[in-house]
């Protein structure tokens, strides 16, 4: 396509070649005409040039490689520089790889004590977390919001969390609301701060949620396909705070007025007594 419209444009060029030899050489203009022929060869020089380009880019066999090119640039963005299977580099500067259960094991490990830095369970059993839908290609129900509930915590080796929980879902089922709820099991791990749940049903959805330590409060949670890893939901997760300390400060308060009432009456009454007497 780009080929046959710069053909035009050089046959153009060379039209007007033509037409401006023919009107100057009647006139006996040769240095015009010297000039003006450098000129119009530097364009068909130009537009040959591009011509040339752009064959280059279709061409398939370019384009192949470009293509294993990006992605050889994609797996060196994603590799963390360790060969050995799960393991973790320490510091990209100053490479050094630790098995991924040697994270928050209480034993420094990393030269820079990268592996013991972060090291707080970012939840608790009991506590709820919010999920809003960012999209989302796969699940059958399609729902716009997510309760993830933490029912149970259980650390047996270091690095890593047992942890079981609970999903709820409210969702649309032909105008009618519809719930359910799934009960899932998986962990947390330390070293990539992420809470895994194995998939609750049939179709092999796996969920992964990752803590960002600057706000423990909150997780981006995927859904992908465990078979091939194909990442087809994604949810952000804020934590739900629960009240019951603002109503134990609601009772201490209420107290506190009570027994100050309690003394003012007091008082008023001995002060009664006095001036009775």
């Amino acid at each position: 396509h780009y080929g046959r419209g710069l053909k035009s444009i050089m046959k153009l060029i060379l039209f007007f070649l033509v037409a401006a030899v023919a009107v100057y050489a009647s006139d006996d203009h040769d240095d015009e005409i010297a000039g003006l022929e450098n000129r119009m060869m530097g364009l068909a020089a130009r537009g040959y040039a591009l011509n040339t380009k752009l064959n280059a880019r279709t061409d398939p066999e370019r384009y192949k490689k470009s293509k294993s090119l990006i992605q050889r640039i994609k797996k060196l963005e994603t590799d963390n520089g360790c060969e050995e299977k799960n393991h973790l580099n320490c510091d990209r500067f100053d490479p050094q790889c630790i098995n991924i259960l040697f994270f928050c094991d209480g034993k420094k490990d990393c030269r820079n004590g990268k592996d013991e830095q972060y090291c707080e369970l970012p939840f608790a059993e009991g506590d709820k977390f919010r999920g809003e839908v960012v999209f989302d290609h796969c699940t059958k129900r399609s729902p716009q919001f997510i309760d993830l509930n933490i029912r149970f915590i259980k650390t047996e080796i270091p690095g890593y969390t047992q942890v079981r929980g609970s999903f709820d879902i409210e969702y649309d089922d032909h105008g009618h609301e519809g719930r359910a709820t799934l009960f899932a099991s998986g962990g947390y791990r330390y070293s990539s701060k992420t809470l895994h749940f194995n998939p609750p049903e049939k179709d092999q959805l796996g969920f992964y949620c990752t803590f960002n330590w600057g706000n423990l409060d909150k997780c981006v949670g995927i859904i992908k396909h465990e078979v091939n890893e194909e990442v087809c939901a994604k949810f952000i997760f804020k934590k739900k705070h629960h009240h019951h300390d603002d109503d134990d400060h609601d009772d201490h308060a209420n107290e506190d007025d009570d027994h100050h009432h309690h003394h003012r009456r007091h008082h008023d009454e001995h002060k009664k007594e006095k001036s009775t007497d």
